[in-house]
């Protein structure tokens, strides 16, 4: 059998863990057909260092040369480079989110049919292990749900909400997990960080459910967990963190071999084969951004309440 050929554009960290999935759990499937910085310089300089072959410039790849690629750069760089990869028919794995723009990612999905190619979307916590157990055995619609995804603050300049940004990896299972009618939404903005990075959502569904999703990437601890009760009222506990899934207070399931990464890589190599369908694909990306776009509208709404609210109280002092 072949080697599927991979590019990859942007080696940044995210960029980095794919090429060392790639090269360790995948070395005799795939083979890393060149890199793409966002400069020539440090194209140059990570080619050297990673010793993988540089690609000059965008036109440089094509099918001669490339199977598939993975596009890890920032978001607000992925609908150029994924128009530009799909023009080519080449299938593409886009890190999440997809794109920051709604249009964007339309134009992309149809741009991926009218090629007779697909795009892929990296939601990589669908394809944690202990969630994909936890689908297996739980009976869904869910009853009631909480999550909780916390990151530790960082120097790093984000170009996407917290919501695009972390909470749509939730946003992204609710098709598949939640009651299929539209839930009302509500946000709650805290005053100790702006609502781009910190925001709580609830989702209330017509059966009567909820769903409480917690996002914050300057939080102290580091937290990716979701609870919840299913219809035959089990309590279920997925860690996300230690791919370890909890049934009524026992541990069912624990997976210290494969990664979230590791199986989203599976899938993307098997979709360009044509043996599988990405479980991720764009229309898959698509529901969660149109719930996210609706969040942080709510969200920027309920900050202006808040804040005329606040202005009001001050001057009435």
């Amino acid at each position: 059998m072949d080697k599927i050929r991979i590019a990859v554009i942007g080696v940044g960290d995210r960029g980095l863990e794919h090429l060392d999935c790639l090269l360790s759990k995948f070395k005799n499937e795939v083979t890393i057909s060149g890199i793409l910085c966002s400069t020539p310089e440090s194209t140059q300089e990570k080619a050297m260092d990673l010793r993988l072959h540089p690609f000059a410039s965008f036109e440089e790849i094509s099918k001669d040369n490339t199977d598939a690629v993975i596009i890890a750069t920032k978001s607000n760089k992925h609908t150029l480079f994924g128009r530009m990869m799909l023009q080519k028919g080449l299938p593409v794995l886009i890190e999440k989110p997809f794109t920051t723009n709604l249009t964007e990612a339309k134009d992309l999905t149809l741009l991926a049919k009218q090629k007779n190619t697909f795009a892929m979307v990296g939601h990589a916590e669908h394809f944690n292990p202990a969630y994909q157990e936890l689908c297996r055995q739980a009976v869904f619609p869910f009853r009631d749900l909480k999550t909780y995804r916390l990151t530790k603050e960082t120097p790093q300049k984000y170009d996407a909400s917290v919501v695009l940004d972390l909470m749509i990896n939730e946003l992204g299972m609710m098709p598949v997990i939640a009651p299929k009618k539209k839930p009302k939404i509500r946000t709650k903005v805290m005053r100790r960080n702006h609502w781009q990075d910190e925001l709580f959502v609830g989702l209330l569904f017509n059966t009567g459910c909820e769903a409480d999703l917690l996002a914050c990437r300057r939080a102290k601890k580091e937290k990716q967990l979701m609870m919840l009760k299913d219809r035959r009222c089990d309590y279920w506990q997925v860690d996300f963190s230690n791919n370890t899934l909890i049934k009524n207070d026992v541990v069912v399931f624990q997976d210290q071999e494969n990664s979230a990464l590791k199986n989203e890589l599976s899938n993307f190599i098997n979709s360009v084969r044509g043996i599988e369908k990405p479980q991720t694909d764009a229309e898959y990306a698509l529901k969660a951004m149109r719930m996210a776009f609706k969040i942080e509208d709510y969200s920027r709404k309920e900050e202006l309440r808040m804040n005329k609210n606040h202005k009001f109280l001050v001057t009435s002092l």
